[in-house]
């Protein structure tokens, strides 16, 4: 996560805690698509807050692949709170933190399904 995360500004914190308790109602409806889609949404505005072109740019020819990825996770409530914890390093304006959280998510990701990450 780059150190422009130090300055997100609160209408993106804003934006991504909506996202969160709106996957989180999602869930509680039973709604799993609409909880997919708002994982994607999340990480798509993870991605544009973080204001780096050398990530949108290397994320953008792998983006339907990862959502679809996004869709094969089974454990939704789990990735909720994984979210929030992001958005908590995020929103705390520390980058280190935010990196270290974001790897620690990508990194679950990574082993549950090693042969499409």
């Amino acid at each position: 996560m780059p150190a422009c995360c130090a300055a997100s500004p609160p209408a993106d914190i804003e934006r991504l805690e909506d996202l969160l308790s709106r996957a989180a109602d999602a869930l509680a409806r039973g709604s799993v698509n609409e909880a997919h889609r708002l994982n994607s949404e999340f990480h798509d505005d993870v991605t544009r807050i973080a204001d780096n072109g050398f990530l949108r740019t290397a994320l953008e020819p792998l983006q339907g692949r990862m959502h679809w990825l996004f869709r094969h996770v089974t454990d939704l409530p789990e990735l909720v709170q994984e979210h929030r914890d992001l958005l908590a390093a995020i929103a705390s304006g520390d980058p280190d933190r935010a990196a270290a959280q974001s790897a620690l998510h990508i990194g679950k990701y990574r082993e549950q399904y090693p042969d499409t990450v």
